[in-house]
């Protein structure tokens, strides 16, 4: 079982660097559970609406996916953290944490 908010620091460092470089909007992290983690990103706020980015965690009897996902829920990445047939396809969860973030903050800057 994964759990993200055993990775909270990896999760903070990575949102902080996000808000060290970008200059005109910040980033911050809303919530971190066991299975998702929700980033703000300032240019998202939609008057009262404050929608989130998020990295999620989902699991079953074959093993554990990671998502990065907009702030309407679509993918924007996936990675195999855990697959139990083919355990040469796993990813740390460190690794895959990374990837996740980093896919979040380089679409952010490119497409909005």
């Amino acid at each position: 079982m994964f759990d993200l908010r055993e990775h909270k620091g990896l999760i903070r460092r990575l949102v902080s660097e996000a808000n060290q470089n970008d200059p005109n909007w910040k980033w911050s992290i809303k919530a971190i559970n066991k299975t998702k983690a929700s980033i703000f990103w300032s240019y998202l706020k939609y008057g009262d609406q404050k929608p989130c980015f998020t990295i999620e965690l989902v699991e079953d009897e074959d093993g554990c996916l990671i998502y990065a996902k907009d702030e309407h829920g679509d993918n924007l990445n996936a990675e195999m953290v855990e697959c139990v047939g083919l355990p040469s396809l796993n990813t740390p969860i460190e690794e895959a944490i990374k990837m996740m973030a980093y896919t979040i903050i380089n679409t952010a800057h490119a497409c909005y």
